[in-house]
């Protein structure tokens, strides 16, 4: 099936929270030694693009188009990216929210680490707005900025979970998505402390 008509389904536990990843932009300059995705696109992408941030215009068009049935609605956006990151131009995010907008059928989870961008955009309803929180300092920048975020669902990744972590406003998120890292080229994989797990 041709990425470019269709999301790509989540049919194993690779990401257990979607139904679909879209991936409309590619790439990343983040460096996070936990990175699985910068492995994936030095293997399988065109080596002339390797992993810097990439548009794909025609995949805007994917939303648009009848998906397979799947048990959910959710679809994780820019599995292979970080969509807030600052070299990602505001021209590239406006538009990839524009087609959430239209496409009110599914729920867009939007995720980054650097969550102080996120305060330039307006988010559509069906989009759930969400950080990456590894540890407790990106868990205390989080929480300052969330409190001014505007988002019908706020979320966080606490993957992979390195230390225990204590939100100091926990009511303000509707839903934590807690885990591990997959083994990669840089590191082995991690599993965290179960009771951190427990806590959060």
């Amino acid at each position: 099936v041709s990425q470019s008509r269709y999301f790509n389904t989540q049919d194993n536990d690779s990401i257990g929270w979607a139904a679909y990843s879209w991936n409309p932009i590619t790439g990343c300059n983040l460096g996070c030694e936990y990175c699985y995705a910068r492995d994936i696109a030095e293997r399988f992408y065109d080596k002339r693009i390797g992993f810097k941030p990439t548009l794909h215009p025609e995949r805007m068009l994917i939303p648009y188009n009848k998906q397979t049935k799947a048990p959910n609605n959710r679809v994780f956006v820019c599995s292979m990216a970080d969509l807030f990151a600052h070299d990602v131009p505001k021209t590239w995010i406006d538009e990839v929210l524009r087609v959430c907008a239209e496409n009110p059928q599914f729920e867009f989870l939007l995720l980054t680490k650097q969550p102080k961008r996120l305060l330039e955009f307006s988010f559509p309803v069906n989009c759930w707005v969400g950080a990456t929180t590894d540890n407790q300092q990106r868990m205390d920048t989080a929480t300052r900025i969330f409190e001014q975020v505007e988002a019908t669902k706020k979320w966080l990744s606490v993957e992979p979970m390195f230390e225990r972590i204590i939100p100091s406003n926990p009511g303000l998120f509707d839903w934590y998505a807690i885990g591990g890292a997959s083994s990669n080229t840089q590191q082995a994989g991690f599993v965290p402390n179960w009771e951190w797990v427990f806590e959060l």
